[in-house]
C-alpha cells in the first residue's frame, strides 16, 4: 500500500524542482509564521491530503522501531529541545526529501516509455 500510494498520489513531477517543492505538494514543509521577535513555524494545511498520510504513515513506523534511522533522528530532535509534534514534523520534512530522490528517476523513466504497467 504505502509504494503504490507514494507513486499513485505523487503523479506529474514535472512541476516538483526540488524536494522542497514535493515537501510542499505533500503538505509536509512547515510554513513560517513570525511576528515580532517570535519566530515559529505552523502546519502546511495544504497540499495533497492523501500523500500526507502516506509520509505520515511511514513516520509513525519508524518512530515505533527502536534502532531505525527515523527514530534516532526524531530523539535527536527532541533532546535538541523540540516537542513532539516538531520533531514529529521535522521527521515529516526529512522523509519528503528521502521520498523524493527515488520517485525522480523512476518518474522519468515512467513518462519516456521505459516502464511499463504489468497487467
Amino acid at each position: 500500500m504505502g509504494a503504490a500510494g507514494l507513486i499513485g498520489h505523487t503523479g506529474n513531477l514535472r512541476n516538483c524542482r526540488d524536494a522542497g517543492a514535493f515537501a510542499m505538494r505533500s503538505g509536509t514543509a512547515p510554513i513560517p509564521c513570525s511576528s515580532g521577535r517570535h519566530d515559529a513555524l505552523r502546519v502546511n494545511c495544504g497540499g495533497d491530503r492523501q500523500l500526507n498520510r502516506l509520509v505520515h504513515v511511514i513516520a509513525v513506523n519508524q518512530v515505533r522501531c527502536a534502532d531505525h534511522v527515523g527514530r534516532l533522528y526524531y530523539e535527536r530532535k527532541r533532546k535538541e529541545g523540540k516537542t513532539h509534534a516538531a520533531a514529529f514534523r521535522a521527521l515529516k520534512r526529512q522523509l519528503a526529501t528521502v521520498v523524493f530522490y527515488p520517485l525522480k528517476p523512476c518518474h522519468q523513466r515512467l513518462c519516456n516509455g521505459e516502464l511499463r504497467a504489468v497487467a
